[in-house]
């Protein structure tokens, strides 16, 4: 069992501080030298994260947290973080403190994975898509794994493959489509706990900006960009309100 923060007061709190030191020195100002090598460099490696919220893989060794966790973070990270340009507030100003804030010490969240997926499935679905059968199987398959039940079950990569096949008869990048891979990826991060490429939640989002244009024809790129951005902030809202309410 994974027991948040290793049920330590004070690891949490030492998390916290570590957090705001590495946020004060992201918003140092640059020198100039510092922003040139930076644009100049074409050079991209990998490096490793100088951030422990970061460090996706580890979660369970660090902080007692679920794979699926660092894999939604690494999700909502690759979509809203940006370089810390001293212009705009960056996202992890606020999300990263009220993450670990939100998170109680000696808590499991390992099973919260499939509250957070029936929220995503029953909640955000555009309501057009929620009839599907595979929708509602999915349902009824977080909703037994809740309860302890099918969780090995071959009742799982079975819905997948029927989903996969459903959306090979679909017209990528729409809203059907898009909701259709939001079920599939649901499934997808329960298989494949510790390296999944991405999650129901990059999906979802997915889902709900093909809608909203499809209902709004004149939608421009900015505007687009703004959704995006203000679909995400509910994503991160809806996961702290759940992380503080688990029990």
């Amino acid at each position: 069992m994974l027991l948040s923060f290793k049920s330590n007061h004070e690891i949490k709190e030492k998390n916290l501080a570590t957090i705001y030191g590495w946020l004060n020195m992201k918003k140092a100002p640059k020198s100039a030298q510092e922003i040139a090598e930076k644009i100049l460099n074409l050079n991209r490696t990998y490096t490793n994260p100088d951030c422990f919220l970061e460090d996706y893989e580890n979660f369970p060794n660090n902080l007692g947290l679920p794979n699926w966790l660092g894999n939604l973070l690494f999700t909502i990270n690759h979509h809203n973080s940006d370089d810390f340009s001293g212009f705009r507030e960056n996202y992890e100003e606020y999300f990263y403190p009220a993450f670990l804030k939100s998170c109680n010490v000696g808590i499991d969240y390992s099973l919260m994975f499939h509250k957070w997926e029936l929220m995503i499935l029953t909640d955000m679905i555009p309501k057009q898509e929620r009839d599907k059968k595979y929708f509602h199987d999915l349902i009824k398959l977080h909703k037994n794994a809740l309860d302890g039940k099918d969780l090995e079950s071959n009742k799982w990569s079975d819905l997948q493959t029927k989903i996969d096949n459903d959306l090979q008869e679909i017209e990528g990048r729409t809203t059907t489509w898009n909701s259709g891979r939001t079920a599939y990826l649901s499934i997808e991060n329960y298989i494949n706990k510790e390296d999944p490429y991405t999650t129901s939640s990059e999906a979802i989002v997915d889902a709900l900006i093909t809608e909203y244009i499809n209902e709004n024809q004149n939608l421009d790129k900015k505007s687009e960009q703004e959704l995006r951005k203000n679909i995400w902030f509910e994503l991160m809202e809806k996961l702290l309100t759940m992380l503080n309410e688990w029990k």
